[in-house]
Order: structure tokens, then C-alpha cells, then sequence
């Protein structure tokens, strides 16, 4: 199965953590994926559905 999308880098803020990170567009839906989450040291609890922390967020350029 083959999609289609077109790839960028946006500046992307999550609560008080901000980078900028690669994003894919397919269609009108931006997707963002564990590269995004692990850029910004973060994780989804399956059980509360909320982002955690997994580390200090330090942004290296």
C-alpha cells in the first residue's frame, strides 16, 4: 500500500517545551510521530491517554 504526503519542519510547542520538528501532511491531517514526542522527551500514558515526561527537555541545535 503506497500513501502519499508532503514532509516539513514546523516549530511545534507542547505545553511549556517548544523545537521545531519534521511533520508530514497527508491531505489536510498534519501528523506528528514518536520523532516529535521523542524530540521533546515526552510520552503517551495508554492508560490516561496524557503526554509524560521521560527525561529533562533540552533543545540542542
Amino acid at each position: 500500500m503506497e500513501a502519499e504526503a508532503e514532509a516539513g519542519v514546523v516549530h511545534v510547542k507542547i505545553n511549556e517545551r517548544e523545537a521545531p520538528t519534521t511533520v508530514l501532511i497527508m491531505g489536510d491531517e498534519p501528523l506528528l510521530g514518536v520523532e516529535t514526542l521523542e524530540t521533546f522527551g515526552l510520552k503517551v500514558n495508554p492508560e490516561t491517554e496524557k503526554l509524560e515526561p521521560t527525561r529533562s527537555f533540552v533543545l540542542r541545535v
